[in-house]
C-alpha cells in the first residue's frame, strides 16, 4: 500500500506543480508505471532474472571494496582503515569525499571506458526507440531506422 500510495502522492504532486497541464502525456506516464510494474514483477517472479540482478549486486560489491581497500591504503582511517582512536558515534567516522566518492569515480570511469570500447553505445543508441519514451514518434522512427541501420 506504501508503493501505492507513493505512485499517486508523486503523480498528483508533479501534476500540481506542472506549468502547463495540458500538455501532460499521459500515455507516456501510463508507459511508465507500467514498466516499473513490470520490472517489479519480473524481478520477484522470475527467478533467472533476479538471479541475473543479484551477480550484478555482487559486481558492485567487488568494486566497492576494491575502491575501499585502494582508499584505505591512499588516505589511511579517512578512506576507511582502522581508526587510531576511539569512535564516539558509529558511522560518524565516514568521510564522504574519502568513502564515497571515489566509487562514484571507479564506476563513472568504467562505464565511460566501457562506452568507448563500444561495449554499452548500442544500447545508449537504441534506447529512446526501445523505450518509446517522450521524444516523440518523428524522433522515435529516426532512432529504429538509425538502430536497425547499423546493427545490419
Amino acid at each position: 500500500m506504501q508503493g501505492l500510495l507513493g505512485f499517486a502522492v508523486l503523480l498528483a504532486l508533479a501534476w500540481a506543480l506542472s506549468e502547463d497541464r495540458g500538455a501532460i502525456r499521459w500515455r507516456t506516464v501510463g508507459v511508465g508505471i507500467g514498466l516499473q510494474w513490470g520490472w517489479g514483477a519480473l524481478l520477484i517472479g522470475f527467478a533467472p532474472a533476479r538471479a541475473a540482478f543479484l551477480l550484478l549486486n555482487d559486481a558492485a560489491n567487488a568494486l566497492q571494496h576494491a575502491t575501499d581497500a585502494g582508499t584505505a591504503f591512499l588516505f589511511g582511517y579517512l578512506g576507511g582503515d582502522n581508526l587510531p582512536f576511539a569512535e564516539t558515534h558509529p558511522g560518524a567516522s565516514v568521510v564522504l569525499a574519502f568513502k564515497i566518492l571515489p566509487l562514484v569515480l571507479v564506476i563513472s570511469a568504467l562505464s565511460a571506458v566501457l562506452f568507448h570500447w563500444g561495449c554499452c553505445s548500442g544500447l545508449w543508441r537504441c534506447s529512446p526507440g526501445c523505450c518509446g519514451g517522450p521524444w516523440g514518434s518523428t524522433a522515435r522512427s529516426r532512432w529504429r531506422r538509425r538502430c536497425t541501420s547499423s546493427s545490419a
